[in-house]
């Protein structure tokens, strides 16, 4: 699976070194089979300051996507994907 998404996210102080963030990513997400679609992410994770210019950047997310329209005989179902888990990033601002 793989998607560019773009998010807005609100962080709000712990401390002076640690916050806590939430977002929701939105953009497009591709999985083999279904194909690409439309691509929603919420994510919530901690910004960890390190040092005077490093951040770690723990969090945890789950992705839905959806895709092309299914017909049926009781009607329309959309074909939606979706995937969860964790990650952590590194950030060094300069």
């Amino acid at each position: 699976m793989f998607s560019a998404l773009v998010e807005p996210s609100y962080h709000v102080p712990l401390s002076r070194s640690l916050f806590v963030f939430a977002g929701i990513g939105m953009g497009v997400g591709y999985a083999e089979g279904p194909g690409t679609g439309f691509a929603v992410a919420p994510r919530l994770g901690l910004n960890v300051m390190v040092g005077r210019s490093g951040i770690i950047s723990p969090a945890a997310f789950f992705q839905y996507t959806t895709h092309d329209s299914i017909e049926t005989p009781g009607g329309t179902a959309l074909q939606v994907s979706s995937v969860y888990g964790t990650q952590i990033a590194y950030t060094v601002m300069w």
